[in-house]
């Protein structure tokens, strides 16, 4: 059985896409409208992922910024990381601690 964990103050708006388990969405996340989370995906506390962002078998650790249409795969993302508007992180891409990624950037 494949479940979805919300912790306490977590905000995801009714537009959702996709919420596929197992995946754990940390204290005050905001997930926004038409995003996907998929499986083996986690979110820390206070993590926002914006409007159609994809984010599979990832890590986002706590008060990341998570961009528009940004696509996250395979990767981890630091603290406090802004990750912008359709930025592509690829298979085995690490982001440290309050790193920011520009918006149309692409990792390999």
């Amino acid at each position: 059985e494949l479940k979805v964990y919300l912790c306490l103050r977590v905000r995801v708006l009714v537009l959702v896409r996709v919420l596929v388990g197992p995946c754990f969405v940390g204290a005050g996340a905001r997930i926004e409208a038409r995003a996907r989370l998929g499986p083996y995906t986690a979110v820390g506390r206070s993590t926002i992922v914006k409007a159609d962002a994809v984010i599979q078998r990832s890590v986002l650790w706590a008060e990341s910024l998570i961009g528009n249409r940004a696509t996250v795969r395979n990767a981890i993302v630091g603290s406090r990381c802004r990750i912008g508007n359709h930025a592509w992180l690829g298979p085995g891409t690490v982001v440290g601690d309050d790193s920011t990624i520009s918006s149309y950037s692409r990792t390999p």
